[in-house]
């Protein structure tokens, strides 16, 4: 009896958990997400792995949406970017790390636009820029700092700048 009631409670349990899938088992049809072959929105958990079998992507869904936090790693396994998501749409704050596990960005994000401070990172931790947005537009305030943090830009923001970040970004020793 004891035995059949332990064999019962870890099928209980191990039914009760998120059920994972390879990425490569997901289809995507209207933006949503569905395990290949069947008619329901997949919930649960999407992974991808590189060859060398570490993590690449976890990403949670409920009813066919990324819901929740959706991390991305580099092949070494350290974490890429973390987005959190509410039915498809980035919410929240999110974050992008190089591969020396530093800062690379923080964005905060309303209903799936840029909302509010925006921050990017050299690769030596110091601050690169720091942008305001509401709803998805750059508003006035914008501040660039250069690789050893000496002030290059304090003022309204204009668009060449976004062009000057995306450059030196680019150009960055790797």
């Amino acid at each position: 009896m004891k035995k059949f009631l332990l064999i019962c409670s870890l099928v209980v349990l191990t039914s009760c958990g998120k059920k994972e899938l390879n990425i490569y088992n997901i289809e995507k049809q209207n933006n949503i997400y569905y395990e290949k072959n069947k008619l329901e929105p997949f919930t649960g958990i999407v992974k991808e792995y590189y060859l060398n079998k570490k993590l690449k992507l976890y990403c949670p869904m409920i009813e066919g949406e990324v819901t929740g936090t959706r991390k991305l790693y580099y092949k070494n396994g350290n974490i890429k970017s973390i987005d959190n998501f509410n039915r498809n749409v980035k919410n929240g704050i999110c974050k992008k790390y190089y591969l020396n596990k530093k800062l690379k960005s923080k964005a905060i994000y309303k209903n799936g636009l840029k909302n509010g401070e925006v921050l990017g990172y050299y690769e030596n931790g110091k601050l690169f820029f720091k942008f305001y947005y509401k709803n998805g537009k750059p508003i006035n305030k914008a501040e660039v700092y250069d690789f050893n943090g000496l002030n290059l830009y304090k003022g309204i923001f204009r668009p060449e700048l976004l062009s000057l970040v995306k450059d030196i970004y680019n150009n960055q020793i790797k």
